[in-house]
């Protein structure tokens, strides 16, 4: 289930990309005052993957 502050995330992570196509994920999490690990998280399973370890 996504929670209401992923889906924030998501809404303002496509509204900056949109904005500005080649801006980095590190530059947008700043903005929205989270980590690159925060935003990389709520976007798991939609434009995100997890690699497998072995």
């Amino acid at each position: 289930m996504i929670s209401s502050q992923q889906i924030a995330i998501i809404e303002a992570f496509d509204a900056a990309r949109t904005a500005q196509p080649r801006l980095p994920a590190i530059e947008i999490a700043e903005r929205l005052s989270i980590s690159e690990g925060e935003l990389q998280a709520a976007r798991l399973g939609r434009d995100v993957w997890t690699l497998p370890l072995a």
